[in-house]
């Protein structure tokens, strides 16, 4: 188990993979090592398009995760570190027009990865 720095859960280390044992019943996804099974996606009739599809979603997902919460979070102490230097100031006010709905889906971001809604 690896301590997931930008979440509250641990979970298999990183990065995870599509098992190339994975049989025609079962898609399973691995961690790095030799007994790091995370997941299985059953399907009765062989894999499809879609299982295959979903599968390789849940490891983009599941292996970006890390580095897209801290490149968030990076963006939103950067802008709240210039917004703090001098509040009220007009590139202020124009940062925040221009990049506030940005700066709003970057916290949304980081605050669901920590467990928030």
């Amino acid at each position: 188990m690896s301590k997931n720095k930008n979440t509250t859960t641990d979970h298999t280390p990183i990065p995870w993979r599509i098992d190339p044992f994975s049989d025609d019943q079962t898609t399973a996804i691995t961690g790095p090592g030799e007994d790091d099974h995370v997941c299985g996606i059953h399907h009765d009739d062989g894999p499809t398009a879609l299982t295959k599809a979903n599968a390789a979603f849940i490891l983009t997902a599941c292996n970006v995760h890390d580095d897209a919460v801290a490149a968030c979070q990076a963006w939103v102490e950067y802008f709240d570190e210039l917004q703090s230097q001098n509040p009220g100031d007009p590139l202020a006010e124009a940062r925040e027009l221009y990049h506030g709905k940005r700066i709003a889906a970057c916290r949304k971001v980081v605050k669901r990865a920590k467990g928030g809604s």
